[in-house]
């Protein structure tokens, strides 16, 4: 199943069972979407930064929780280092090859995946990231949405 959908939406409400989260790897949501996210999925942030200390939510390994009393999962998608760098085609691309590698692994059976490091991260869309998506997510087995962010 390809890339089913692209448009816009709103992936907090997503019907999707996971929906993605852009991240760091230093334990902050302090704005964008992982803000937003961190104010609207209970339990979330504690779970991200324990992850972040461990070790085990680094560049190029996502990392998903489970939304309490939800079938629902939300996707860590490490894309800068620190939330005040930009964000890095490489890691996009390590991140998305992780994810196609341990996609069962991680419980995930269909995606609502935003514009990974897009927005506070300054890359392009259309010439960096959209290719990626492509590359990585459309051969998949899953439904994938594309989902931008609502006007």
């Amino acid at each position: 199943m390809p890339i089913v959908y692209e448009g816009f939406g709103n992936v907090l409400n997503h019907k999707a069972q996971t929906i993605t989260c852009p991240v760091n790897t230093v334990g902050v949501m302090g704005a964008g979407l992982a803000l937003f996210m961190r104010n609207r999925v209970q339990g979330l942030k504690d779970h991200y930064k324990r992850l972040c200390y461990t070790g085990d939510l680094t560049i190029g390994k996502c990392q998903v929780y489970k939304v309490p009393e939800k079938e629902k999962l939300v996707l860590l998608f490490p894309s800068k280092d620190h939330w005040k760098d930009d964000s890095k085609i490489e890691y996009i691309e390590s991140g998305l090859k992780d994810l196609v590698k341990n996609i069962e692994k991680l419980g995930i059976k269909e995606l609502a995946m935003v514009p990974i490091g897009c927005g506070l991260g300054k890359l392009d869309y259309h010439k960096d990231v959209r290719p990626l998506f492509e590359k990585y997510l459309d051969p998949l087995d899953i439904d994938v949405y594309l989902l931008h962010r609502e006007a």
